[in-house]
């Protein structure tokens, strides 16, 4: 498909459709700046390192995953 066909494709979407024409949307994401604020917040939180150990005894994250140092 050629970008201009892509691009005709993906307006034809519901959810495209929607945004485009300012109705509400169902894609996921912040709804406004507090929300992008605080995700940013979360994203900085320091998770403990001991974390991916009990992850990966209770086998709920491979042996051989990579994780933070």
């Amino acid at each position: 498909m050629a970008a201009r066909e892509v691009s005709v494709f993906s307006m034809g979407q519901e959810a495209a459709s929607v945004v485009q024409k300012g109705k509400p949307s169902r894609a996921p994401g912040p709804r406004n700046a507090g929300e992008v604020v605080a995700n940013l917040d979360l994203l900085r939180h320091p998770i403990p390192a001991a974390l991916w150990m009990d992850l990966r005894q209770a086998r709920l994250l491979r042996p051989d995953a990579p994780v933070p140092q």
